[in-house]
């Protein structure tokens, strides 16, 4: 695993739980929705409870989500011990911006005061992950 793509592992985590979110959120629409119903005849029946199963669903996500996040958490950890080993504190805004707060590359070079968003992304942030690559 390069150091880009060690780095970017709380990246990849996040969009996880966003995806988790998501699918969490529609199981939860699903438990809450409520069906008129205009008589007491059943027309057709169902061996299921789809309220339950949703409910279900939903509390299966919640716990993976609460997995995730303490992974991210952890990741992050690891993350920020490697960056803050990093002695130019240059590289480490840059790294801390892009690998623990997800900024983009236009932030970044706006953030360290830096007109060319190209040589932030390249040069720059090179020289950076080769710092942390010594400090691993």
């Amino acid at each position: 695993m390069s150091t880009k793509e060690w780095l970017s592992r709380a990246w990849r985590i996040d969009n996880e739980i966003k995806a988790l979110e998501q699918e969490a959120e529609k199981e939860k629409a699903r438990a809450t929705t409520i069906t008129a119903r205009y008589n007491d005849i059943k027309v057709q029946t169902s061996n299921g409870n789809n309220t339950e199963d949703a409910i279900v669903k939903y509390i299966d996500y919640i716990k993976k989500i609460e997995n995730k996040i303490d992974e991210r958490y952890d990741v992050k950890r690891e993350i920020f011990e490697a960056i803050s080993k990093v002695d130019n504190p240059t590289y480490r805004t840059l790294l801390t911006l892009r690998y623990l707060q997800f900024m983009t590359w236009e932030r970044i070079a706006e953030a360290i005061d830096y007109e060319s968003v190209k040589w932030v992304r390249t040069s720059l942030h090179m020289r950076a992950l080769d710092a942390v690559k010594r400090q691993k």
